[in-house]
C-alpha cells in the first residue's frame, strides 16, 4: 500500500458568496476586497501546514480566478497545477441569482424540493459533477509521487462531491465555509483507495 495526503480547501471569499448568489463555473469572479484580507491574515495558519514540510507539497487548483487567487495568496504565490475537472458546478439558469430572486420560479421551486437532486435548468446534473469532481481528484492522486502531499484549492460544490462520493454520505453534509476544507489521508493499492480517514480543517468560528 501507497500513503498519500491531501487537503482539500474551499476558495476564499468572493462578492457572489457574500451576496448568496449562485456563483458556478459560469462566473469567474476574483475574490471580493474582504475575501482577500481574510485569506492574507491566515496565511500563517495554512503556511505552515501542520507536520508538512513545504518542500514536499504540490499545489492544484481549479482554473478559476477564484481558486487560484486564494492558493496564489496563502501560499506565497507557489507553482499551481490547474485541474479543469476541479471547477464549480454549473447553475445554469439559476447562476448569479440569490434566492430572493428565484423563489417565483417553479422550477427552482422543484430543484428545492429535490434537495439539490435535480439537474440545474441548462445546467449540470448532480451525478455528472460528481463523477467530473472524483476524476479531477484522481488525476492529483495520480500525480503525486510517494512522498508529496497534494494541496488543492476548490470549491464548496467541489468539496462536498469528493467527500460524500468517498464516504458514501450524503452530499450537503459536507458543506463548508470560505477558506475551510478536509485532511485526507488515503492508503493506495493497485485498484485504488483501499482505506481512508478525514478530519475538518481549517474551521473558524462566525465572526
Amino acid at each position: 500500500m501507497a500513503h498519500r495526503r491531501v487537503y482539500l480547501i474551499r476558495h476564499a471569499r468572493t462578492a457572489g458568496n457574500e451576496k448568496g448568489r449562485y456563483t458556478g463555473c459560469r462566473t469567474d469572479e476574483e475574490l471580493s476586497a474582504s475575501g482577500v484580507r481574510e485569506t492574507i491574515s491566515r496565511k500563517a495558519e495554512y503556511g505552515a501546514l501542520p507536520g508538512e514540510e513545504r518542500e514536499k507539497l504540490r499545489f492544484y487548483a481549479s482554473p478559476l480566478k477564484r481558486a487560484m487567487q486564494t492558493a496564489q495568496i496563502l501560499f506565497d504565490d507557489p507553482e499551481i497545477t490547474p485541474v479543469p475537472d476541479l471547477r464549480e458546478i454549473d447553475f445554469g439558469a439559476f447562476e448569479g441569482k440569490d434566492h430572493a430572486q428565484l423563489s417565483g420560479n417553479p422550477l427552482y421551486r422543484q430543484w428545492i424540493d429535490s434537495n439539490g437532486t435535480l439537474p440545474f435548468p441548462g445546467g449540470e446534473d448532480r451525478n455528472s459533477f460528481v463523477k467530473r469532481s472524483l476524476q479531477g481528484f484522481y488525476a492529483v492522486l495520480g500525480d503525486l509521487s510517494a512522498d508529496e502531499t497534494a494541496v488543492i484549492i476548490c470549491h464548496g460544490g467541489t468539496l462536498m462531491a469528493v467527500m460524500s462520493e468517498l464516504t458514501g454520505r450524503e452530499y450537503f453534509d459536507f458543506m463548508a465555509g470560505n477558506l475551510e476544507g478536509y485532511r485526507l489521508d488515503l492508503e493506495m493499492g493497485r485498484e485504488g483507495i483501499l482505506d481512508f480517514s478525514y478530519s475538518r480543517f481549517g474551521d473558524r468560528d462566525p465572526a
